[in-house]
């Protein structure tokens, strides 16, 4: 539901329920990964939910557009990721059900553009506070905040953007993982702050029907890893040139 009390102001209301299959992999996957190893679980059961959210927009006129929204999921059947057992020293990973989840929170964005598209801003950030409902627990993996901020601008064929966010240190992971020893330093986490920078040129104006763009990502060669022993590409260069008919 959506209503509009004035002009640039939208406030809205949701409801929905949700239903997902296990994945292919998350029910058959049979392998192993460096000092990890994955078995089936076919007797994962598909995963139901029940979300809601409401939000209020608003149209700042020349100074962009502001929105805010708070919302809730629970979960019965969550799908996650958990140690299974240990055969010849190599952790076995599995795919279960955690019984009940809750992931709620608020979420906050800022768009401006300006100078007839020449200038693009957008800020945003996110609070998630993800529950295990059975195990009176935090989910693993899941970080609470989430500040995330891109700029773009344009002048002729030339164009240059920047892009930051900040994710912060995961409040829970797979401890079982990290008392095996195998993974060195595993309990060790840190907050995410990737910078990426981009340029770029379309060579169309003088004839030439060709865009390049160079890429700098992860610019201060941030070090980091989203799941345990699994680091993040360090800094990386990428050309990235396009043909047009």
């Amino acid at each position: 539901m959506a209503y509009n009390p004035v002009s640039g102001t939208t406030l809205r209301a949701s409801f929905g329920m949700g239903f997902r299959v296990p994945s292919i992999a998350e029910a058959f996957l049979t392998g192993q990964v460096s000092n990890l190893a994955a078995v089936p679980n076919k007797d994962l059961k598909p995963e139901r939910s029940y979300s809601y959210e409401v939000g209020l927009s608003q149209a700042l006129g020349t100074w962009g557009k502001f929105d805010v929204s708070a919302f809730r999921s629970d979960f019965d059947n969550l799908i996650e990721a958990g140690l299974a057992q240990t055969s010849k020293n190599i952790p076995i990973i599995q795919w279960r059900n955690v019984t009940r989840a809750r992931v709620q929170g608020f979420e906050t964005t800022y768009n401006l553009g300006a100078f007839d598209g020449g200038f693009l801003y957008s800020l945003g950030y996110t609070y998630v506070y993800p529950q295990d409902l059975t195990l009176h627990d935090l989910l693993k993996y899941r970080p609470r905040h989430v500040l995330t901020t891109s700029a773009m601008m344009r002048a002729g064929p030339l164009r240059a953007g920047a892009d930051f966010r900040f994710i912060s240190k995961v409040d829970r992971i797979d401890v079982e993982l990290v008392n095996l020893g195998i993974i060195p330093d595993g309990d060790e986490r840190t907050d995410i702050i990737v910078a990426d920078f981009r340029l770029g040129a379309d060579f169309s104006f003088a004839g030439f029907p060709l865009t390049a763009s160079l890429l700098l990502n992860n610019a201060f060669q941030r070090n980091y890893v989203e799941l345990i022993g699994n680091i993040m590409p360090p800094r990386t260069y990428v050309l990235v040139l396009e043909m047009h008919p």
